[in-house]
């Protein structure tokens, strides 16, 4: 089994969904294992459906959320979207889970804690 390490990519241009997929592209053309886009529902658009183009523009490379959180995204919407995801990828979704720092307390919400984290 082949176990060298990987190297991601989570800056990319989020002005607008071609740039984010043209840049998740060049990543893949360029042999980068996964790229991850954050989520802050006040200054991005839906990270799930911007991956979703990027999958059906891709074959290779990984797609992930930098990071989901139950605070934000309830655990039964995050397992659906994921799930979605990873069909629509063939496989290549990463699930990443958090407890919501920075999204959160721009919204003036309180991160989860770790035993919230397990729960969900």
């Amino acid at each position: 089994m082949d176990r060298r390490p990987e190297f991601g990519l989570n800056r990319f241009d989020w002005t607008s969904t071609e740039g984010f997929v043209a840049d998740v592209q060049r990543a893949e053309e360029l042999g980068w294992g996964y790229a991850l886009i954050p989520w802050n529902p006040l200054s991005r658009r839906d990270p799930y459906m911007e991956l979703a183009v990027a999958a059906g523009r891709t074959s290779r490379i990984k797609l992930g959320l930098l990071l989901d959180n139950p605070v934000l995204h309830h655990p039964a919407a995050s397992a659906s979207s994921i799930a979605t995801l990873d069909i629509m990828s063939g496989g290549r979704a990463l699930l990443t889970y958090g407890v919501g720092d920075t999204a959160v307390r721009w919204l003036g919400l309180r991160p989860a804690r770790m035993a919230e984290l397990e729960e969900a």
